[in-house]
């Protein structure tokens, strides 16, 4: 009987590693970071040949993970303080991804597969998202539910403790490759540590904490959170989970306010914290379902589930500021007469990153029924995208074809770079066969 491959060897596979890059390729287009989507374009001009690369590295069993690039983002509209976010090069996220895809596909633990497959954990599991969290919401309505309590737990990407999931896995898993791998997957190195000056503080560069933005963080957190996710769900209420974000949904207003006060002594023992419906903080909300409730960008209303008000006007927003961007780079084509080599983002790069990002709103959101909220926001992207067609038609009027060309964001052949004849080395030059019946002197 052939041996079954160890975890380590499955990761390695061609065809693991290319099921690994279709899931990074399409994150990296959703995506809205213009460093992330240039590099899955630059990756798969050469697929196989970086893919065989990985390949190599994995087979030599010590792969190296690169310093990723640091982002300190802002959390949005009217939130305070911001978010840390690690952008690892494409190979690494697809021999993370892998890892991520090998563990769920080949679980060698009964006790891991349980974790793994918890049904009210719905964030970063495989054949699982926000519908499933919707389904087990409606379904503890079915059963009774009426009252809820929503929280959110305070910097959990870089503050839960990572030698627990390291620790729980050497229990869980015997393949020593595949755990060196992993610990080394989720350990975070900044290439832009000094550039980002005290932001460099709210990554998890210690001990503690995993990037996010990293396909492993979600698996990690999902370990972290096992006894969370086991005890909220043995006390009669239905308590569903998204990473960070979690419903309680009860029969009672005493019965759900009993189960956060249990969650909140299991996250504490983890040197975790979860906001409460009295602090203020607006990231926690309580009371009857009936009366409405924002979770998971969608408000819940049964039977509709709409996306929020919040996710509208933030999406609009992310709309608008394209735009704006657009307009920056067609303005600067328009102004210059120097030949445009570079990727840039004029009049057709910003309608496509545009309809990039409907796409995957429109997939975000696949699961509410209110077709007319989606109907009055698709009006206000097209005042917003008839007013950018006006401005790009008086800008370009009086300029030459060539800046308008340029200014639509399409190649002109006459920008191309020449590039010299390569030095052939006298080793390389071609020696004269003799003709044939001529005779060597």
């Amino acid at each position: 009987m052939k041996p079954t491959p160890s975890l380590y060897n499955r990761v390695r596979e061609r065809q693991v590693l290319l099921k690994a890059w279709r899931v990074i390729r399409q994150n990296a287009r959703r995506s809205g970071n213009r460093r992330s989507q240039l590099d899955a374009e630059r990756f798969e001009e050469n697929l196989l040949g970086n893919i065989q690369n990985i390949q190599r590295r994995l087979q030599r069993s010590n792969y190296t993970f690169a310093p990723a690039i640091g982002v300190a983002a802002p959390k949005g509209k009217g939130k305070v303080g911001k978010r840390a976010i690690v952008i690892a090069p494409i190979g690494d996220r697809i021999v993370q991804r892998a890892i991520l895809d090998i563990l769920y596909e080949y679980c060698p633990s009964d006790d891991l597969r349980l974790v793994l497959r918890t049904p009210t954990s719905v964030g970063g599991v495989p054949g699982r998202g926000v519908g499933h969290a919707l389904a087990q919401i409606a379904k503890a309505e079915d059963n009774g539910a009426i009252y809820g309590i929503r929280s959110d737990i305070r910097n959990f990407f870089p503050s839960f403790p990572r030698k627990d999931v390291l620790s729980y896995l050497e229990r869980e898993i015997d393949d020593t490759l595949f755990l060196d791998l992993f610990e080394r997957a989720v350990a975070v190195e900044l290439e832009n540590r000094e550039a980002l000056g005290c932001d460099a503080d709210l990554f998890p560069l210690g001990e503690d904490g995993v990037a996010q933005g990293s396909p492993l963080s979600v698996l990690a957190g999902n370990i972290v959170l096992r006894q969370f996710d086991a005890e909220l769900n043995s006390r009669g209420v239905t308590c569903v989970r998204y990473i960070d974000d979690f419903l309680i949904l009860a029969n009672s207003k005493n019965a759900a306010s009993k189960a956060l006060k249990a969650g909140l002594t299991l996250l504490s023992a983890l040197k975790l914290k979860a906001y409460a419906p009295e602090d203020g903080s607006g990231k926690a909300e309580e009371g009857l379902l009936t009366n409405g409730f924002e979770f998971l960008g969608y408000s819940l209303v049964r039977g509709l589930n709409p996306p929020s008000p919040n996710s509208r006007a933030k999406f609009l927003s992310k709309v608008e500021a394209e735009i704006a961007e657009g307009k920056k780079w067609i303005a600067r084509a328009l102004r210059s007469d120097m030949p445009q080599t570079k990727r840039v983002q004029c009049y057709a790069q910003t309608l496509n990153a545009i309809d990039n990002m409907l796409r995957g709103w429109a997939g975000a959101f696949q699961h509410t029924s209110s077709a007319h909220v989606l109907e009055a926001l698709d009006i206000k992207i097209d005042i917003q995208l008839a007013a950018f067609e006006r401005w790009f038609g008086a800008a370009i009027r009086e300029s030459s074809a060539q800046h308008q060309r340029r200014a639509l964001g399409i190649r002109l052949l006459g920008d191309s770079e020449t590039v010299p004849l390569p030095s052939l080395d006298a080793e390389e030059m071609p020696r004269c066969l003799p003709r044939s019946g001529a005779h060597a002197s």
